[in-house]
């Protein structure tokens, strides 16, 4: 998959606690969005009898006020993981912001890498196998939640372009992932056979 990352500044009107009715609530704007984003049916691809779906999420949400104060204004991290030629995904999220706030809000795509699907025929996929196999590794064609290095090269140089590796899918980007210095070295000298192969 690739990735978007759209953050969503929407504008409320600040007023008393005690009054709420005289303000618009920016925060309860904001759940209302991501509320309604749930019920979205995103783009779907279906590739090498897999679905691959677009899923959107909120990753960061900052907003409120002084404790007496209708917060006026609060911002959204949406987080996509967007499908392979997924180009409506922020249409999609816009249209919700004005659904819900009208044009009381702003919306920034702050960062876009498209995933892609990459030709399993392709002959590195052998010598990715054959490498792997030299080391006792198993290897198994899988589409990546989320944007790889890989996705880069594929964009920009049009390079044929996987991702392979060791290590535990289930400690991804978590405090406590880790490979062992023994894996990294295999991995190593893995990557170096697969380019000496690939270039003759």
């Amino acid at each position: 998959r690739g990735i978007e990352n759209i953050l969503v500044r929407i504008k409320g009107k600040g007023s008393h606690t005690g009054y709420p009715e005289r303000g618009v609530n920016a925060i309860s704007k904001a759940v209302e969005v991501l509320t309604e984003l749930e019920k979205v049916n995103f783009h779907t691809v279906k590739a090498e009898d897999t679905e691959i779906k677009t899923i959107c999420m909120p990753i960061r949400m900052n907003g409120g006020a002084d404790i007496f104060l209708v917060p006026d204004k609060c911002e959204i991290m949406v987080h996509c993981r967007t499908a392979p030629e997924d180009s409506i995904i922020f249409d999609q999220v816009n249209s919700v912001c004005q659904k819900i706030c009208g044009d009381n809000y702003e919306i920034e795509n702050l960062y876009s890498a498209p995933g892609y699907i990459e030709d399993l025929d392709d002959p590195l996929v052998d010598i990715i196998r054959q490498e792997s196999k030299r080391f006792n590794f198993t290897t198994q064609n899988r589409f990546a939640g989320g944007r790889i290095d890989a996705s880069i090269f594929k964009a920009i140089g049009h390079i044929p372009s996987f991702c392979t590796g060791v290590g535990n899918r289930d400690q991804m980007h978590l405090v406590d992932e880790y490979i062992t210095v023994e894996e990294f070295i295999t991995c190593a000298e893995i990557l170096k056979n697969i380019i000496f192969t690939y270039f003759g």
